[in-house]
This record gives structure tokens, sequence and C-alpha cells, in this order.
């Protein structure tokens, strides 16, 4: 299998990804993602652990991650702005992904016949538990697995396959790296508008005090979850940009990710369409946007007063 490995790696040079492979035995030290990937999700942690439950002749999974830009700073014209994370600009990282995945897939077919399956933040198993056994990187106090060289903004996608390909190393055995990497006093935990990191629980995340998911969930939100999105429209990357590995992290300036408030209370269904289908946020649809939009002009004007 040392050519579908090479091919592998010269796959990932030519797009800036990073990759690795682990096994297909279960995730047996997965619980402190139990929770922290709970929401939006409706399998058991059987499934989400056991990589035979959803392809039962795998034998090796193979892991990527793609980066993307981090927001820039938000723009200081007083205009009454609202706010996107970094992953919810662009093209949908889902689509992206995918098209990655497909394109190193036929690469692989040169070299050997397999079976295979790709997910991309749709399949049963936690990506990120995925993306620390395959060595991509370690666990981080803000619950992101990061890149020691890159840093954490990038999106997992992973193949499933019946190949017997040898597997990478992981950084760590576990979890203990990053007591050793972020220190006793992380940024993320101080920074976190909704607190809910706590390095010392398991999980170290209280996802319903999480701001980005705050945004997304549908259900209406009481008066302490407004004050806490502020001005956020979707999403929130505050425990990212403070993170000291993302300090090199380049700025992508070619999407918008302060759009006026005004516009988004004044969109359409097919101007909503038009402007954020094709992005990661366009799932939730324009009543949540309008409602986040609605939240952050209130905000706005309670800090003016």
């Amino acid at each position: 299998m040392k050519a579908v490995i090479e091919e592998i790696r010269e796959f990932a040079s030519e797009k800036g990804i990073i990759w690795g492979v682990c096994d297909g035995a279960p995730l047996s030290f997965a619980e402190k993602f139990a929770r922290i990937d709970t929401p939006f999700v409706d399998f058991s942690f059987e499934e989400r652990t056991c990589p035979e439950k959803t392809m039962k002749s795998v034998k090796s999974i193979i892991v990527v991650g793609g980066f993307y830009g981090a927001a820039p700073n938000a723009p200081s014209d007083g205009k009454g702005r609202c706010s996107l994370s970094s992953g919810m600009a662009g093209e949908d990282y889902h689509v992206v992904m995918r098209g990655l995945l497909k394109e190193l897939e036929g690469r692989i077919a040169r070299r050997a016949t397999f079976a295979s399956a790709i997910f991309v933040d749709n399949g049963p198993l936690m990506e990120r538990a995925l993306a620390l056994k395959s060595g991509l990187g370690f666990f981080g106090k803000n619950s992101f697995v990061i890149n020691r060289g890159r840093g954490s903004f990038f999106n997992i996608g992973y193949m499933m396959t019946n190949l017997e390909l040898p597997a990478t190393s992981p950084e760590s055995a576990g979890f203990e790296l990053c007591e050793k990497t972020c220190g006793d006093n992380p940024l993320c935990e101080k920074a976190c508008p909704g607190k809910a990191l706590n390095s010392k629980n398991t999980p170290v995340m209280d996802f319903k005090k999480c701001v980005s998911y705050l945004t997304q969930k549908k259900e209406p939100l009481d008066a302490r979850e407004s004050a806490m999105i502020g001005s956020r429209l979707m999403g929130c990357d505050v425990c990212q940009r403070v993170c000291p590995f993302n300090a090199g992290v380049e700025k992508d300036y070619e999407n918008e990710f302060f759009p006026l408030i005004s516009d988004i209370l004044e969109m359409t269904n097919a101007s909503f369409n038009r402007r954020f289908k094709r992005t990661a946020a366009g799932w939730r649809g324009k009543k949540t946007f309008a409602r986040n939009a609605l939240i952050a002009l209130n905000n706005l004007n309670d800090a003016d007063e």
C-alpha cells in the first residue's frame, strides 16, 4: 500500500491540506467528545465511536483537514453590523471538503481497487476523535483539534476504506498534551463569551453555553442567551481567535463577514438564497438569521443607551 500512501501525500501537498490515517478499530478514547458533538446529531454513542457500525468492511480511515482563513477585524464605521464566523461566510465547506475527498478517491483508484464511504459533517463518527487518532493535531482546551504548525482553522472530512493502510502516529496518546501546550490558564476559557469551556470537566465544553450553538439553534433564546450573542449573526470564533496557535493564520479578505443588520432584516427568501444558500451558514434558514439580526440590533441599541 506504499503507492496509495504516496498518492495521498502528493495530493495533500498539491491541495495544501493536512492528512492522516487511522485503523477502523473503535474510538475507545472518545468519551470527552460524547457531548461536545451532540448538537444537531442523532447518532448513538456506539454509532459515533464504532466505525464497523457504518461500514462493516472498514480497515482504514483517511482523515483530511482543509484550512480556511480567519475573519479580519470588524470595520469601525458605526453602520450597525453583525458578524459571521470564519467558517460561515465562504463557500459551504461540506461541498468543498466532499469535493476534495472525491478527487482523492479517484486518485487512489489509480493505485488500488477498493470500497469507500465519504463523510463531511454528515456521518456518525466523531470527526475530532478521528483527527486526533490519525495525527492531525492535539486536543486543545477550546475543544478544537489544533495542528501545531497551522492552528485550528480547518474543517475535517474522512474516507472509510477497506484498504489496510499504515496508520500515521497521533501526536499524543489521549488528551494529556493540551495540559502542557495550553497551560493552566488558557486564553480561550477566559475569553469565551458564554463561559462554555472548562478543561477540568468531562466533556470540556458545555455546548448549551456555546455562542456558536446558540446562534444556530432554532428554539427561542432567553434574555441571557440573547445578551451572550451580542452582534453575532452566525457562529462565534472567539476561542479560536485568541488561541496562540492561530496567531499566524492568514486573514480572509475575499468573503463578507460583517453584513449590515438592516440588510439582513430586509431580506426576502430569494435574496437570502442568493446571498447565503451556498455558504455553511445557509442551512439554518432566513428565520434564524432574522431572529439573530434583531437580537444584534437590540443589543447594539442597548449598548448605545
